[in-house]
């Protein structure tokens, strides 16, 4: 059992274990999106995802039906491209529909589980804030109002990623 325990810790010591970081494998993905992609320096990012209904619904507060299974999302952010502070975000999906969801945005500091995250808060006129956990440059996470990250089902999760407009061929 002593030898077990030697094994295993010699391996931790040797092992690295990284956050997740950026390289080829957390690269964007290159949309296929027939609309227009915002582009420039007053540009932060373009975000896609989708994500599971139901729990989505009752953190932004918003009536869906009982077979509600997926949501569609993209989020534009802007950045004054002088400073790089932030000041707009355009929120498309699938319960922003009839009216597509626009306002400011900050960065703050702190979820539930790490004081040092950093945290997008999406703020709309009379509207819940919609707050994001910054993952890395590529990927944001949806949280919840007390700032706990949701976490998905098999099928999937509450994350979106950064994406690019596909090349001209």
């Amino acid at each position: 059992m002593r030898n077990i325990a030697l094994i295993f810790i010699t391996l931790m010591v040797f092992c690295e274990v990284r956050a997740q970081e950026n390289g080829a494998e957390n690269a964007p993905y290159v949309t296929t999106s027939s609309k227009p992609i915002p582009a420039g320096k007053n540009v932060y990012g373009i975000f896609e995802g989708r994500c599971a209904c139901q729990e989505l619904a009752q953190v932004l507060k918003k009536e869906v039906s009982p077979d509600c299974f997926k949501t569609k999302w993209g989020l534009v952010l802007y950045q004054n491209p002088d400073t790089q502070a932030t000041t707009n975000y355009v929120l498309e999906g699938s319960f922003y529909r009839q009216a597509i969801r626009k306002g400011t945005w900050t960065i703050s500091q702190g979820s539930q589980t790490d004081a040092e995250a950093v945290v997008f808060e999406l703020q709309a006129d009379n509207q819940q804030t919609i707050f994001l956990l910054k993952g890395d440059d590529n990927v944001l996470f949806f949280l919840d109002q007390n700032k706990n990250i949701l976490t998905g089902n098999e099928l999937f999760n509450y994350t979106l990623n950064r994406v690019e407009k596909k090349p001209a061929e």
